[in-house]
């Protein structure tokens, strides 16, 4: 049994631990599948073609990958709450992060505020802060079985790598 901090790492911590944005999203590209209708996790397909082979279009780019088959490239955030946002991945991450941290440790998405999360992250605006909060809220907040699922998805990896962070976890045999 292993015993959670009060809170959720701190963004430094975050920051040291993924010091690019291409390598969370190196992380998120290994960990995130696509997810059909009946909510069964699948191999990542091209929007193009519908072909599940596919491999990076560059070594230092791992947000575009490249169809084999077709040949059209496309980015792994299409038809995603990430799509076409030019914010920080990292942030995106975070506030995910812990926005997932307060679900399962506390059963409560609202004891964590975007006042915190500014506070937190030195944010360069609070508009962008703002509205991922939202997005993620929303997310949180729905009862849908894709949500849900897709919540896990993306941040059940992290919370498994923060949790190995953890100094203060104990073993209890």
């Amino acid at each position: 049994m292993y015993f959670f901090q009060s809170s959720p790492v701190s963004y430094k911590r975050f920051i040291k631990r993924f010091p690019t944005e291409n390598s969370l999203i190196k992380l998120y590209a290994k960990t995130c599948v696509d997810f059909d209708i009946e909510s069964k996790p699948k191999k990542r397909r091209c929007p193009h073609c519908g072909s599940c082979q596919n491999g990076p279009f560059r070594k230092n780019n791992e947000k575009l990958r490249l169809c084999k088959r077709c040949g059209r490239t496309f980015s792994i955030f299409r038809n995603s709450i990430f799509d076409k946002s030019k914010a920080d991945f990292r942030i995106w991450m975070y506030i995910g992060y812990c926005m997932f941290y307060y679900h399962h440790v506390y059963f409560n998405v609202d004891k964590i505020s975007r006042t915190q999360i500014i506070r937190e992250t030195h944010a360069p605006s609070n508009a962008t802060i703002y509205h991922i909060y939202d997005v993620l809220y929303k997310l949180f907040k729905s009862q849908n079985k894709v949500d849900m699922l897709l919540i896990f998805n993306i941040f059940l990896p992290f919370m498994k790598i923060f949790h190995n962070m953890n100094p203060y976890r104990k073993k209890e045999h």
